[in-house]
């Protein structure tokens, strides 16, 4: 995440700090990963070699 601006004036202190708690409650939530079966293994039958 980049700032293009610095330096903020006082009225937009509030609306900064809200787009950084909430940036910040996001990298902290949790992320569940999932595999899912590739073209090349979906095809073959588990246990038989080609």
């Amino acid at each position: 995440m980049a700032l293009g601006t610095p330096i903020y004036k006082v009225d937009e202190y509030a609306q900064l700090r809200d787009f950084f708690q909430k940036s910040g409650a996001q990298d902290q939530a949790q992320v569940v990963l999932k595999r899912s079966p590739t073209e090349a293994n979906a095809s073959a039958a588990p246990g038989k070699s080609e």
